[in-house]
């Protein structure tokens, strides 16, 4: 599976979250959430949505988009960065043996404006996992 690339010396200081990390999921994440961000609206993005059980699993498409939220992370980003990365099982220094991967996209806010944003991409096959048509794990 293909995934776009890090950003390299220029890292954003957003957040796309669609599934357990968002505000409305209240997942085990949320407090850590709540003090290291701030939420900026809904968004979409460029991908298709998978049913994995207790979570989502979001893959790039170009076919669908996927519902979300667009989080501003309060700096200094690489702690939450750094829990995130744990919490979603992705090791920078081995991403082909994560569970997810975390990576740069375009995300389109509801009014219109784009914003490069992290996101985590499940790295695992999606192949028997039920697609979520609409894109949104808190419709699915």
């Amino acid at each position: 599976m293909h995934f776009p690339p890090e950003n390299g010396s220029e890292s954003p200081a957003h957040l796309f979250v669609y599934g357990t990390l968002r505000p409305d999921a209240d997942g085990p994440m949320h407090r850590l959430l709540a003090y290291a961000a701030r939420r900026v609206g809904p968004a979409t993005a460029a991908g298709a949505l998978y049913d994995v059980g207790p979570y989502p699993a979001a893959v790039p498409s170009a076919a669908g988009r996927i519902r979300g939220e667009l989080l501003a992370l309060n700096p200094p980003a690489a702690p939450l960065l750094a829990a995130l990365d744990a919490y979603e099982g992705f090791s920078p220094a081995d991403p082909a043996a994560s569970l997810y991967v975390r990576s740069t996209v375009t995300v389109r806010l509801d009014d219109g404006g784009d914003a490069a944003s992290w996101v985590y991409w499940y790295a695992r096959p999606v192949d028997g996992l039920k697609l979520i048509a609409s894109g949104d794990w808190m419709r699915r």
